[in-house]
């Protein structure tokens, strides 16, 4: 009952997915019966110890002492906010990772507690309750133990998941750099031939001018502005890994008969990563 009116609360109050929400409760009950259970099988090991004290005082103890279970379980789930920072990791595609295991605590704890703490039928008004609290002690720590290490592994496969997209997209932002580089380094080559050749245009241009043919004169001119637009990156937003995607993917249009416009304006200095305009863009 109480795992039902965490998840209807989680899905109809919270508007949380309902995935997070079944594991969520799922593990909040876990959590809380694994810490009621590990203090009330201390209780159990240590009263009849008490047995030869005053026994209003020992009652009036262990009843205070029973009460650290809520500090237990307010703990343990400190410990998963702090550390393991569960209510941040959870995605949904990923969730049945973890749900699956915690799912099988929650019903072996059922399971065993429904076996250990049963109730045997002696005759027509007496039950006798057989228990033995030290394997029930041992099973619940190791059950609040599981808990634990399955969301440590799951943290740190996250964690993995993680790194590996940081990978690919350091790997797609290394190829569109390198190909930058290499365009870089063709534009490079073209104007240090057309500097070399300056002086035979100017030569050329003058020669014209001087024998008054200047609409020869401005042909050549006309030719000499195609080929220095030809030596500059046909975009400029003062970002040189922009302008190689924006250079790139006009070129695939242009290969595919597309006609295409853009307008982009940048703030300069740019906050934005260039491995995020390799994504937008």
């Amino acid at each position: 009952v109480f795992t039902f009116l965490l998840i209807a609360s989680g899905v109809f109050i919270c508007h949380t997915n309902w995935k997070s929400v079944i594991l969520y409760a799922v593990l909040t009950v876990e959590v809380m019966q694994l810490s009621y259970g590990i203090v009330n099988s201390l209780l159990s090991i240590l009263y009849p110890l008490m047995f030869f004290f005053n026994q209003k005082v020992v009652g009036f103890a262990f009843m205070l002492f029973g009460n650290f279970a809520l500090l237990l379980a307010m703990f343990c789930y400190h410990m998963i906010c702090q550390y393991f920072s569960f209510y941040e990791t959870i995605e949904k595609k990923y969730a049945p990772m973890v749900f699956i295991p915690i799912l099988m605590i929650f019903f072996m704890g059922e399971y065993i507690n429904s076996i250990m703490y049963r109730l045997n039928f002696m005759d027509s008004s007496v039950f006798i309750l057989y228990t033995n609290y030290y394997p029930m002690l041992v099973i619940q720590i190791f059950g609040m133990a599981s808990l634990f290490c399955i969301m440590s592994a799951y943290k740190k496969l996250l964690q993995n998941f993680r790194f590996r997209t940081e990978l690919s997209l350091l790997e797609q932002e290394e190829h569109f750099l390198n190909r930058y580089v290499e365009e870089a380094k063709a534009h490079y080559e073209k104007t240090k031939s057309f500097r070399h050749d300056i002086k035979n245009h100017i030569t050329i241009i003058k020669e014209l001018l001087q024998r008054g043919k200047t609409g020869q004169a401005l042909n050549y001119i006309g030719d000499m502005e195609d080929i220095t637009e030809e030596l500059s990156f046909p975009y400029s937003t003062d970002n040189p890994v922009v302008d190689i995607l924006i250079g790139n993917k006009f070129g695939i249009a242009k290969r595919m008969g597309i006609a295409m416009s853009c307008q982009l304006i940048l703030p300069y200095p740019c906050l934005v990563r260039d491995i995020d305009f390799c994504i937008i863009l």
